[in-house]
């Protein structure tokens, strides 16, 4: 999200997800955070899920 310069907000103290978020991605797990992702524009969020989901999609025999 860094890429899209969303302003972040405290995440929630005591989500069991966060140490590996914050090591995952360089943050300080002691200061959760969160980002709003509705935030972008919608076309922007479709083409980032699908994107993320594309490699998961089964493709018919001979299509790449």
């Amino acid at each position: 999200m860094r890429a899209y310069e969303l302003p972040a907000t405290k995440g929630k103290r005591g989500d069991p997800r966060c140490p590996a978020f914050a090591d995952r991605y360089g943050f300080d797990p002691r200061h959760p955070v969160q980002w709003e992702v509705e935030a972008l524009e919608p076309a922007e969020l479709q083409r980032l899920l699908l994107a993320a989901v594309a490699p998961y999609v089964d493709r018919p025999a001979g299509r790449l």
